[in-house]
């Protein structure tokens, strides 16, 4: 009898464990996934006040997609586009001031039964570098364009006339380089001819007085 009485409490407690089993896994849910991306280029970096693209898939048993948040996003949350909870999409601001490195979001979605499941994903914040600014190439200096160079002046010619130092004995010549003896040739002639007068004049009295 006690036996059986032993044998029918380890059916019961069987049975028991064997019911609770299956209602316990169906609390976990699976499935849950986040991706964080740049806005600007799906495949670059994320820096602090930029914006990003999410996108994912509640659990499987999901109903209904209630909202992404993160304390990194500007106003703690990001906005939903498309809310299908198995395709859901939406955007958000990275803080300015995040510093590098991985930081959490957490997505909040509703399953059949009416219960909130929530899962975590994560996005990485990368270092701002601040780029350098090229320095200018110094101007180079204009060269100076040489002076043209004066052109020499041309010796003087000099004067044919020559200035006949004083007391230097008279040789004739004139000062004005031209032929020396045009002044006792002129004089000469007008002598001659002053000569000749004169003697046509005695020789005709004379004619006269012999008739």
């Amino acid at each position: 009898m006690k036996t059986l009485l032993i044998t029918g409490a380890a059916l019961t407690i069987g049975t028991l464990a064997l019911t609770a089993g299956p209602a316990f896994a169906a609390s976990v849910p699976s499935g849950g996934v986040v991706s964080v991306t740049s806005a600007k280029d799906a495949s670059g970096p994320i820096f602090g006040g930029s914006d990003v693209h999410l996108s994912g898939t509640c659990p499987v048993d999901a109903v209904k997609v209630n909202g992404i948040t993160s304390p990194f996003f500007a106003g703690g949350h990001a906005t939903l586009g498309k809310t299908d909870p198995q395709a859901f999409t939406g955007t958000a601001t990275v803080l300015p001031d995040i510093p590098a490195g991985s930081h959490g979001v957490t997505v909040s979605c509703t399953d059949k039964s009416g219960r909130t499941e929530s899962f975590s994903g994560s996005f990485t914040v990368s270092p701002t570098t601040t780029p350098t600014q090229p320095t200018k190439p110094t101007t180079p200096a204009t060269p100076t364009h040489p002076s043209n160079p004066s052109t020499p002046s041309s010796p003087s010619t000099p004067s044919g006339s020559g200035t006949v130092p004083s007391g230097a004995p008279d040789t004739g010549v004139s000062s004005g380089g031209g032929n020396g003896y045009v002044l006792p040739t002129v004089l000469i002639g007008t002598g001659v001819l002053a000569g000749g007068t004169v003697f046509g004049i005695w020789k005709a009295r004379h004619q006269g007085a012999d008739k």
